[in-house]
């Protein structure tokens, strides 16, 4: 796989969201390889709802994980 096609949303500024975490701006892209990966999208609750939370890379290799955290 190698080279990523730089039309992706990781290169695209308009494509940013925010760390749940720190609030750090990431792209949106999430990689299918965990070594190149910038964000993080991990499931948790927000009251009885399954939520999708971003985290940065920093944050998730820190151990941050939402509330309700399902591991998926």
């Amino acid at each position: 796989m190698g080279h990523r096609n730089q039309n992706n949303a990781q290169a695209n500024k308009t494509l940013r969201t925010r760390c749940s975490s720190c609030a750090a701006d990431i792209p949106t892209d999430v990689s299918t390889d965990p070594n190149d990966r910038q964000t993080w999208a991990l499931v948790g609750r927000q009251g009885n709802l399954a939520t999708v939370f971003p985290v940065c890379a920093k944050c998730y290799g820190q151990g941050w994980r939402p509330a309700g955290y399902e591991g998926i």
